[in-house]
């Protein structure tokens, strides 16, 4: 059952939750889930997707606080891209962390050097 605290998954952690990881589910069930709109575009863009894939993973986001960026979430894009040397789209999922003041749960390394936000590593 989710708490009160906002959790972003970054996409990897969503890859591995619909392929059905239990520790993926695990970190859903326990928070409520906000995804960036970013993230939301990278599960969606999967040339090899079944349709009953693509309206899986519709409903879920659905069913999840979807954050569009916004001039506060660009802003801190470009500190994290300029600061960590991010890709954009990763820049834009930690961005959309600090402005919800929510962890981030990742399975990308990458993340793991951000210093602002609270990054929660994920290992299948």
């Amino acid at each position: 059952m989710a708490n009160n605290k906002t959790r972003v998954c970054d996409t990897n952690v969503l890859i591995y939750f619909f392929a059905g990881n239990a520790k993926a589910g695990e970190i859903i069930a326990q928070s409520n889930i906000a995804v960036s709109s970013m993230t939301s575009i990278e599960l969606q863009v999967n040339s090899r997707q079944t349709v009953k894939e693509r309206d899986i993973i519709n409903d879920f986001l659905g069913g999840v606080t979807l954050v569009e960026t916004n001039l506060f979430i660009n802003e801190l894009a470009i500190k994290f891209r300029l600061t960590y040397n991010l890709l954009v789209p990763d820049a834009i999922i930690a961005a959309t962390a600090k402005y919800l003041g929510a962890s981030l749960a990742t399975a990308d390394a990458s993340f793991f050097k951000i210093k602002e936000i609270e990054i929660i590593p994920f290992s299948k």
